[in-house]
């Protein structure tokens, strides 16, 4: 088990807390004011301690943009939902791997590569000829290379676990499209402009002809009456 900071392992080795790289990818849409959102981000970062790597905006198309935030550890996970409050979450991927073994073996590598290079500047002082000072000398740099690279393997594993990273990825929400009429919809509606011009004409109609049939029918009466007065009487 891993020991609290400045507790003593045995054989006078200080202990390690736990080394854990954390990190983060959101998906956020807003509904507007993306570059309000992502100024908001950006705020962020500096309100819980941290500072911004980078950011991008994308106006063409589907407007969105894209923040990395590097945010102390113990400010991680509420850094992450101050980021989350910004919009509507889409997608989330938070991740937490332990590397505290992976620095106990560099440190533990870093002590024997120091004790080596130690020796070999003691032999170096006792060197009797140009050969072994020589054949020394090339140890001396490999051994030295080893502890410079692991030295920076340590100095990264020490930024990644003392900053956190979030990647938030925020994209605009498109406006909703105003919904065409279905098929049936339409259908009704073509429907109900024919039966109005229908109904329209036949008014019209009626209109135009009752008149005229008005005036048909009275000189049909006109006439019939004539043809009774033109008919010759019975016995005359």
């Amino acid at each position: 088990a891993v020991a609290a900071i400045g507790a003593r392992r045995e054989g006078g080795l200080p202990a390690l807390g736990p080394r854990i790289v954390k990190t983060a990818a959101v998906r956020l849409a807003v509904h507007d004011g993306l570059h309000d959102a992502l100024s908001a981000a950006e705020q962020i970062a500096g309100r819980y301690g941290g500072y911004v790597v980078g950011t991008s905006l994308e106006r063409s198309g589907r407007p969105r943009a894209a923040v990395t935030l590097r945010v102390p550890s113990d400010r991680f996970e509420p850094a992450l939902a101050a980021i989350e409050d910004l919009g509507k979450v889409r997608s989330q991927h938070v991740e937490g791997r332990d590397v505290t073994q992976d620095y106990i073996d560099l440190q533990a590598r870093l002590r024997d590569l120091a004790a080596q290079k130690a020796v070999l500047l003691r032999l170096m002082d006792r060197a009797a000829t140009i050969a072994q000072t020589i054949r020394i000398e090339r140890e001396l740099k490999d051994v030295q290379l080893q502890i410079e690279q692991i030295k920076g393997r340590l100095r990264y594993l020490d930024s990644e676990t003392s900053f956190g990273t979030i990647d938030a990825s925020i994209v605009a929400l498109a406006a909703a499209p105003r919904s065409e009429p279905g098929t049936l919809a339409r259908a009704w509606h073509d429907m109900a402009a024919v039966a109005t011009a229908i109904y329209g004409g036949l008014v019209i109609g009626a209109a135009t002809i009752a008149p005229v049939a008005a005036l048909i029918a009275l000189l049909a009466l006109l006439g019939l009456g004539a043809l009774r007065l033109l008919r010759p009487r019975p016995g005359s």
